[in-house]
């Protein structure tokens, strides 16, 4: 029910910011840009909910949503400085 929409949610969100690392990685954007992006991606999804019947658009989702792809983006942010530590050594 509903804890399951949250996980979903936060699942999602980690995805949508596996996809914008992959894709702007290579370009060297900054880790803070891809997890503003992600913000403001859940942001436009809630503010989207207002308008659907038996949906309500909420700060907390946004805040549950966030973590879901903050905590992709610091596996991912772990991940490839290790590798670098690797090639370094």
């Amino acid at each position: 029910p509903m804890s399951l929409q949250k996980g979903i949610g936060f699942c999602q969100q980690s995805e949508v910011s596996l996809a914008l690392l992959k894709s702007l990685v290579d370009i060297a954007y900054p880790i803070h840009y891809i997890s503003d992006k992600c913000f403001w991606i859940e942001c436009i999804d809630e503010f989207h909910q207002l308008f659907i019947p038996g949906r309500a658009g909420q700060i907390r989702d946004v805040c549950i949503d966030s973590t879901g792809a903050l905590i992709m983006i610091l596996i991912i942010y772990f991940i490839l400085k290790r590798k670098e530590k690797k090639i370094g050594s």
